[in-house]
């Protein structure tokens, strides 16, 4: 009766642990992704529609590219 007792605590002692790990581990996952996600303002290229983060883009005449390139075809 013992022994029983014993694993009965041990397969409890375990499935804590295992829950606490995988509470942890969605906690880190939440975390890092909601760091990683944030890219900021969008804008969209004023030349191929294409949407960018407002701090890769480049600035032309008051409208947004994606490109240089973009830039000096919408230009001619």
């Amino acid at each position: 009766m013992n022994l029983l007792r014993l694993i009965a605590i041990a397969l409890v002692i375990w499935l804590l642990v295992r829950l606490i790990q995988r509470y942890r581990a969605k906690n880190r996952l939440t975390k890092s992704c909601s760091t990683k996600g944030n890219l900021g303002v969008m804008v969209e290229c004023a030349y191929c529609k294409l949407h960018i983060p407002r701090q890769e883009a480049v600035k032309r005449d008051q409208k947004f590219y994606c490109s240089r390139q973009h830039a000096a075809k919408d230009r001619d």
